[in-house]
């Protein structure tokens, strides 16, 4: 991830950031038949975004 700091001032006060994750999987505390963990996609956008005050 990069954050273009050409404004920077020294203080994150004024910075705004949006992290977009895609193509996430729930795994579940269940196992098929090979032993591996039932996982279920996740097919939405989540986003976590940090706005300044």
């Amino acid at each position: 991830m990069d954050y273009d700091l050409s404004d920077y001032t020294g203080s994150t006060d004024a910075m705004d950031c949006t992290l977009a994750v895609a193509g996430l999987n729930g795994t579940q505390d269940a196992h098929d038949a090979d032993g591996h963990y039932w996982q279920t996609a996740l097919d939405v956008r989540w986003t976590l975004a940090r706005r300044s005050p």
